[in-house]
């Protein structure tokens, strides 16, 4: 028989056991409260910058939309975690003068969307663009490339899961949330973009700045290496995270050609 002192000190020290355990929860789901936060801290604008509006849960998104020329794709951007439409402009238009469809939205919550930003949110935003492209605009699956920018990579990865698509291009994308600051995932992770691709058969064009130090060039090792499906990998010198396109210049468009031309054979851009 045990005796009662023993017992005591037995339940003693299961109650100990459980406060570290306890404490540890709720380290983690504060984390994961902060992680959101800070991955989408939501910016915002005083005036609509698209030409489309588009309905996701309740929230209306701002969204510009131009369709292609023959043949060409349509390029479904998601931007990153501290930008807008309007400061997109540069960029759009450079994807029209070489032919693509561009259809590039705000977040709930960012720009002049209205809603709420949020990790489950983003993923119902890009549902709702794409399903805009393939129902309303009539846009084949097979011509649809999806592209991501920093958190960006997050809902554009997601939606290579719950739809068809030609391709994905990631540009300085995570591998996780969580490991833009570790170098590995913690439970409670978020937009975990190497375990989908580690699942996924989807063609994927990667670029990352070698001089990132927002999300580590590491980030975008772990994406190539977890990939199953066709893969590129371009570590671009003397860039960072926010410069990729000044940097690279014609080069990333003669990359995205050469990408979007294996898995559309017809594509030809309209500037050569």
């Amino acid at each position: 028989m045990e005796s009662k002192g023993k017992k005591l000190l037995r339940f003693i020290a299961m109650r100990l056991a459980i406060y570290p355990l306890i404490a540890l929860v709720i380290f983690l789901l504060a984390g994961y409260s902060m992680m959101e936060r800070m991955l989408l801290p939501a910016p915002k604008s005083d005036a609509k910058f698209g030409n489309i509006t588009l309905y996701s849960q309740g929230a209306s998104l701002d969204a510009y939309y131009l369709p292609p020329a023959e043949n060409m794709p349509v390029i479904l951007f998601s931007h990153g975690n501290g930008e807008v439409l309007k400061n997109l402009t540069s960029l759009l238009e450079e994807f029209a003068i070489r032919g693509y469809g561009i259809l590039a939205y705000d977040y709930a919550g960012y720009g002049f969307s209205t809603g709420k930003a949020g990790e489950k949110q983003s993923y119902q935003d890009i549902l709702t663009a794409y399903d805009y492209l393939v129902r309303i605009r009539a846009v084949a699956p097979e011509k649809i490339i999806v592209a991501g920018y920093s958190v960006g990579s997050g809902p554009s990865c997601y939606l290579t899961t719950q739809r068809q698509t030609a391709g994905l291009v990631l540009i300085s994308a995570f591998a996780s949330a969580i490991e833009v600051k570790l170098p590995f995932p913690l439970p409670f992770n978020r937009y975990n973009n190497a375990d989908i691709l580690s699942k996924s058969d989807v063609p994927v064009l990667i670029f990352h700045g070698e001089n990132d130090d927002i999300v580590p060039v590491r980030n975008a090792d772990k994406l190539y290496r977890c990939a199953r499906g066709k893969k590129e990998l371009h570590i671009v010198k003397n860039a960072a995270h926010n410069d990729i396109f000044n940097v690279m210049q014609e080069d990333f468009w003669h990359k995205l050609e050469s990408f979007c031309r294996s898995q559309i054979p017809n594509a030809t851009t309209v500037k050569e």
